[in-house]
Formats: structure tokens, sequence, C-alpha cells
């Protein structure tokens, strides 16, 4: 998720300088919602799938441990290949951090 975050932010500065804290705020505040509604996304391949402005956040949900594993944020024009959700780097649903540096 973090190299996710950072492509998008590389993509994202080449417009407004605001594009990218706004879309880190949005996926901040979806993020929030996960922690006390962590089934609203719709299920794909394995993984819920909820939507934020054009991306995609890939997430599953460990009912054991608690939490909720973002695993991607991809764009939703993306082809989406299986292999491609196989990785996780984000153990919570609210450790996105605002400005989007990890």
């Amino acid at each position: 998720m973090r190299r996710d975050v950072a492509e998008i932010k590389v993509y994202m500065s080449q417009f407004y300088e605001s594009t990218f804290s706004n879309f880190m705020k949005k996926l901040k505040r979806s993020a929030s919602l996960l922690e006390n509604m962590p089934y609203i996304g719709t299920m794909y391949k394995g993984y819920h799938r909820l939507i934020v402005d054009d991306y995609l956040v890939f997430y599953k949900v460990d009912d054991v441990l608690k939490i909720v594993e973002i695993y991607r944020v991809i764009h939703g024009s993306k082809d989406i290949q299986e292999s491609s959700l196989n990785w996780s780097l984000c153990r919570m649903a609210n450790a996105v951090p605002e400005n989007g540096q990890f």
C-alpha cells in the first residue's frame, strides 16, 4: 500500500498542490470508517473493495486480531491481476498518514 500511495503522490503532484492532500484526507476518512464498519466494502476475489474517488482500496478483515489489513490502493482504470493484490504494507485501518509520508 505504501508503494501505491507514493505512486499516487507522484502522479497527483502534477496537478494542483492540494490534489494529493485532499485525496489523502478522503483515504484516511475511509480507513477510519473501516474501524467501525469493516465489512462495508464489496467482495472481490477474496478481498473487500472500497471506492475512494477514482481508486479502489483492497483490504481484508482479521476477526481474530480485530484489524483491517489494507493491501492495495489502485486506480480504478487499471487492469487488476490477482497477483497484484497479494502483498500488504498496512496492517491497521487508521494507519494512513495524512501527509502521505511513511
